[in-house]
């Protein structure tokens, strides 16, 4: 099958999607910050000032730096800035990432214009590094150029850090790159990883995205904890049960979202919708430790736990957790951070003060070995979240399927393939994304099942059913491609819409039978038996299915002759439990195979 797409179906989207992000991060600009305010600016000063929300939109996604201004105080954009537009200093890691944008007003340069030397030439990263006060120019640094150079001045460790240039742009020579900037680390962001690292991940909520995270605790107390060494499937596992206070998890999974729940079987929205919120609330409430013996605990796996109580503070314990991912107790987490959100200085006492148990299990992962990895850590979340109820399609939307499909249908098409119940609300809520963009987990596998040519069962299964381990498994073992996945969603998608223009007319049974009404998946199914080989574009599904409901009422008189179907059509027509049934996959491939 070849697929055709047009420009408008996939990067195009994607632009116009970003700059919705973009503007978003303008529109939460504190009062004061009246230059990003887009009312009543000219068209080429929105495009500057969505140039700087550029460099927020980095800022935000890779390092999580949610405060608007304490964004802004990072970018040294304007003039003498020495050709650094901002900076980072990432205390945790160790690293000084500079950053050099370039951000364009439309789609077609944003895509394929690349920086120029002279543009990369102008950056003074060794001048400005050396604590020169001015350029090569002979014109003073800005003021925000002189305060990195403060704040590197007083790093007593500077020389343990590494320094990073960032080139937010497109760039195809490396080499010129490595001629400019010798023995620096670099990293590109072009206009593809732009959409898939930093636009996406807004999206979804996953900040952080390729980021590793590092979470300290000082809790003020000597803990007790138990350690186990475990050698399982995947190699030797450290485990530590430990009691943690509750404000510390309510600061992590408050700050981190959903980038510590990839392997949780639901997203960080999601977990709002439950009723065990309100007992929770309750029981931090009380004036008793309760909780610690009525909650089930927090378990999380990461790549490497420390504690130590050698902090030079008395009666302190630092508890260092590398790459954390929770994968039980989401539930609790979500709800302990919304009680901070709006705690008042009593409440946030009784948070410090009531402790919950920890589970920590340390999985060190070899390199080439991600898949699995995640298939032993998505073993381990599966057996936790057991006894909770979960929904089947929640327990497969972190098979590596499912990712991969997820994140090959953005990059390709523009469309936003929901694995995760929810995972898209906040981006929907704040008008970054529109509905018609989001394609829905249990729709999805149905016209995948169809497109197979399993169209009776697609109609005849819905909800849990269709996402048990062995369906589901039956559904995507023989593989799918993004191209074949939205081919069968746009083709579906086409039939949905002629169901409700025609539905006060009888579905146009006249013309076409009950194909728009019964037979939905299969009418998918003929589609893509008899249009297999063609070249797909956009623009002729419409012919294509004109075409193919056309011949409709013959394909129905012919089932009706078939001495397999006798039971459906013997006293009454029964189309209803006919395309239900799997007589329909053969007789579809029978009449319109090619």
């Amino acid at each position: 099958m070849m697929i055709k797409r047009r420009k408008k179906d996939g990067n195009v989207s994607k632009y116009t999607i970003m700059l919705k992000v973009l503007d978003n991060i303008c529109n939460t600009a504190p009062e004061n910050f009246k230059s990003y305010h887009l009312e009543k600016k000219t068209e080429q000063e929105i495009d500057s000032i969505r140039s700087k929300a550029y460099i927020h939109l980095f800022l935000l996604v890779k390092f999580g730096i949610i405060d608007f201004k304490t964004r802004h105080d990072y970018i040294t954009d304007g003039s003498a800035d020495g050709g650094l537009d901002a900076y980072y200093i990432d205390e945790e890691q160790k690293i000084i990432y500079m950053i050099q944008s370039k951000f364009r007003a439309n789609s077609t340069n944003f895509e394929n214009k690349e920086i120029s030397a002279d543009e990369l030439t102008a950056m003074e990263i060794d001048r400005i590094l050396d604590g020169e006060p001015e350029g090569e120019d002979g014109v003073a640094y800005n003021g925000k150029i002189k305060g990195f150079q403060a704040k590197l001045s007083k790093i007593s460790d500077l020389p343990r850090y590494k320094y990073k240039i960032i080139i937010l742009a497109n760039l195809s020579s490396e080499r010129l790159l490595q001629r400019l900037f010798g023995n620096y680390e670099k990293e590109i962001f072009n206009y593809e990883k732009t959409y898939s690292e930093l636009v996406f991940p807004v999206c979804s909520s996953t900040y952080y995205k390729n980021q590793r995270i590092v979470i300290s605790m000082d809790i003020e107390d000597k803990i007790e904890e138990v350690n186990e060494t475990f050698t399982t499937s995947f190699g030797d596992c450290d485990v530590s049960l430990l009691f943690v206070p509750l404000i510390d998890i309510a600061k992590m999974i408050g700050k981190y979202k959903n980038s510590i729940l990839e392997y949780n079987p639901r997203n960080y929205l999601s977990l709002r919708k439950n009723n065990v919120n309100r007992s929770i609330e309750t029981s931090v409430n009380e004036n008793n430790s309760d909780f610690s013996l009525l909650n089930n605990g927090i378990t999380l796996v990461c790549s490497q736990y420390e504690s130590t109580t050698r902090t030079g503070k008395n009666n302190t314990t630092k508890v260092t957790i590398e790459d954390p991912q929770i994968i039980n107790g989401g539930q609790t987490a979500f709800t302990l951070a919304k009680i901070l959100d709006n705690a008042d200085d009593e409440l946030v006492n009784k948070l410090k003060a009531k402790k919950v148990l920890l589970k920590v299990i340390s999985i060190y992962q070899e390199e080439g070995k991600n898949k699995e990895y995640r298939d032993f850590v998505n073993k381990i979340s599966d057996a936790t979240n057991r006894q909770t109820k979960i929904d089947e399609a929640d327990r497969r939307a972190n098979q590596s399927v499912q990712i991969n499909l997820q994140t090959d249908i953005f990059e390709k098409f523009g469309y936003f393939y929901e694995r995760k119940a929810g995972e898209f609300e906040e981006a929907l809520s704040k008008k970054i994304i529109e509905n018609d963009m989001i394609i829905k987990r249990d729709i999805m596998l149905k016209v995948i099942w169809a497109y197979h040519g399993k169209c009776g069962e697609a109609r005849n299964n819905s909800g849990d059913k269709i996402f048990k381990k062995d369906v589901f498994d039956s559904i995507m073992e023989i593989g799918i491609s993004a191209e074949r996945a939205v081919y069968s969603y746009l083709i579906h998608k086409k039939i949905l819409c002629l169901e409700k223009l025609h539905k006060k007319n009888d579905y146009n049974s006249a013309e076409w039978g009950n194909a728009i009404r019964y037979g939905k998946f299969a009418v998918l199914s003929a589609y893509v038996a008899q249009y297999r080989d063609e070249e797909w574009s956009e623009e002729n599904i419409t012919q294509r299915l004109m075409e193919l409901l056309s011949q409709w009422k013959a394909f129905e008189s012919f089932v009706k002759t078939k001495e397999s179907n006798k039971k459906y059509f013997s006293d009454v027509e029964e189309f209803d439990n006919y395309y239900k049934s799997v007589n329909v996959n053969s007789d579809v491939q029978e009449y319109f195979g090619v």
